[in-house]
C-alpha cells in the first residue's frame, strides 16, 4: 500500500497515517468501513488518498476482521489495491458515452446502433419520434420482434424486413434506401458498419424524414409541366 503511493515502509503510521493521506471527500467512507470492525462484518469501499508525490490515486480498501474462539475481534487484516487505471478507463468510456449521446441528440436524423447479433446498443430520441415507437420498444426481448413494430408501420413489411436481413448479411459499406409508410410519410435510410478492432461489428441505421421535401419537389414539378403546357 505504502509502496504504489510512494512512501517509504514506517513513513506512514498504522491507522492515523492512513486516514490523513485519504481524500477529505472520501473520509466518511473510511469511517463507515472501520465502523464494520465492531460488527466483524467483512467490507470493501473504493476511495481517494494522496501519493506522495501529490497526485491523486483510486485505491480499493478491503477489511477482513478476525475473531477469535469466544467471538472477539483478535486481528484485522486491511488488503490495498490501485485501481487508479481501472477508473480512468470507466471515466473514459463514461465520458465518451456521454459525447456521443449529445451527438446524438442533436442530429436532426433519428438514429439506431445496433450489434453484430442484432443487440439494441442504444438510439436517439429522434429515431423514436419517427418511428412512433411504444414506451416497451426497448424492452421487447428480441431485434426481430423490435423490427416487427417497425415494418408494420411501413406499405410493405415484407420488403422492408428483406432489405433489413441483406444489409445486416452485408454489413461492409454503406446501403441507402427510401422507405415509404402506411401514414403517407417518405424516410430516407442510409446503414453502415462500425468496425471495433478491425472487425465489423455492428450497424448505425440513420433515417430522415423527406414528406415535406418530395411534396415539395412534386408540386414544382406538377408546376413545371403545367407552364411548359402553357407555352406549347
Amino acid at each position: 500500500y505504502q509502496g504504489f503511493l510512494g512512501y517509504k515502509p514506517g513513513e506512514l503510521q498504522p491507522l492515523d497515517g492512513y486516514i490523513d493521506i485519504v481524500h477529505k471527500e472520501d473520509l466518511t467512507i473510511v469511517r463507515r468501513l472501520l465502523a464494520s470492525l465492531y460488527n466483524r462484518k467483512q467490507d470493501s469501499v473504493n476511495l481517494r488518498c494522496y501519493a506522495k508525490n501529490g497526485d491523486v490515486k483510486w485505491i480499493q480498501m478491503t477489511v477482513l476482521p478476525e475473531a477469535d474462539l469466544n467471538g472477539q475481534l483478535s486481528r484485522v487484516i486491511i488488503a490495498f489495491k490501485d485501481i487508479s487505471s481501472q477508473k480512468r478507463i470507466n471515466f473514459e468510456r463514461e465520458t465518451s458515452f456521454a459525447v456521443l449521446r449529445a451527438i446524438l441528440d442533436s442530429t436532426i436524423d433519428g438514429v439506431e446502433v445496433i450489434e453484430r447479433g442484432g443487440n439494441l446498443i442504444t438510439y436517439n430520441a429522434r429515431f423514436a419520434e419517427l418511428w412512433r415507437l411504444s414506451s416497451t420498444w426497448r424492452k421487447l426481448e428480441s431485434h426481430q420482434l423490435r423490427l416487427k413494430e417497425m415494418a408494420v408501420q411501413t406499405r410493405d413489411p415484407e420488403k422492408f424486413l428483406h432489405r433489413v436481413h441483406i444489409i445486416m448479411s452485408h454489413r461492409e459499406g454503406v446501403h441507402y434506401d427510401v422507405i415509404e409508410l402506411k401514414d403517407g410519410r417518405i424516410m430516407e435510410r442510409y446503414a453502415t458498419g462500425y468496425s471495433v478492432r478491425d472487425g465489423v461489428e455492428g450497424i448505425v441505421w440513420s433515417y430522415r424524414d423527406l414528406t415535406e421535401r418530395q411534396h415539395a419537389e412534386t408540386s414544382l414539378s406538377i408546376r413545371l409541366r403545367y407552364e411548359k403546357a402553357l407555352s406549347e
